[in-house]
């Protein structure tokens, strides 16, 4: 699954709400990354990298 969330508090609210519903079995990682941090990424698929997308307009997906 993955989420982008708006603001430090909207990050602790997910990471608590996460955390006690943790599967039985299993690992969870939650990465957090700051915008200038996300528009920095290279993405590299099919063998070609790809041009770097705008940040999302809308930024809390579950």
């Amino acid at each position: 699954m993955i989420g982008l969330v708006n603001g430090q508090e909207n990050f602790d609210a997910h990471v608590r709400r996460i955390g006690g519903n943790l599967p039985e079995r299993g690992d969870v990682f939650i990465f957090q990354f700051t915008d200038r941090q996300y528009e920095n990424i290279v993405r590299f698929s099919d063998q070609s990298r790809r041009r770097r997308r705008k940040n999302p307009e809308q930024i809390a997906l579950f």
